[in-house]
């Protein structure tokens, strides 16, 4: 039995299919397998497993059957990738979500007021509002609208060092 499953990863690693078809193989094969009935077998690897194909009738297979076999495999290999490649996209949107979830949670109950700003300081996002004012009211207004005018030289400057250096600055 060990010699069989050697040629079997064998098999699958090369991508090769093999024919069972000697007594010796079909005993091994009936051993693990649970005393089935078979006289030849056809496993075809692919890119998760094999595909085996059993049959009661001796040396049953041709060439063209491990073709048609083959073929089949590579459709499985492909449609099986893709469910893989799905799989991966829907535990990284879901993993996505969390993290925005935790996010936006954090933000939204933080006691600094955190906000994000364009260029020209115009607010797209902001956790807490100015006093007597909504939060849909204050997205699209600037910094300028909510600071005195002696601090647009020093919100404009700050504006400058946060998108020169990419790091948070604060103006108190």
């Amino acid at each position: 039995a060990e010699k069989r499953s050697s040629t079997i990863t064998r098999e699958w690693e090369n991508r090769v299919p093999a024919i069972v078809s000697t007594q010796r193989d079909i005993e091994v094969f009936k051993q693990k397998f649970g005393g089935l009935q078979v006289r030849s077998c056809l496993d075809v690897p692919y890119s998760v497993g094999i595909v085996s194909v059993h049959s009661t009738e001796s040396d049953a297979y041709s060439d063209q059957d491990v073709e048609e076999v083959k073929q089949v495999s590579e459709i499985l290999s492909i449609g099986l990738t893709r469910m893989f490649d799905l799989e991966a996209v829907e535990n990284r949107t879901r993993d996505l979500a969390e993290s925005e979830s935790k996010f936006r949670s954090l933000v939204e109950h933080a006691t600094d007021v955190i906000m994000n700003v364009d260029r020209s300081g115009r607010i797209s996002f902001i956790n807490f509002p100015a006093p007597d004012m909504t939060l849909d009211e204050m997205i699209g207004t600037t910094l300028y609208d909510h600071t005195e005018a002696e601090l647009h030289t020093a919100v404009d400057q700050c504006l400058g060092r946060v998108f020169t250096s990419q790091q948070s600055e604060s103006i108190e």
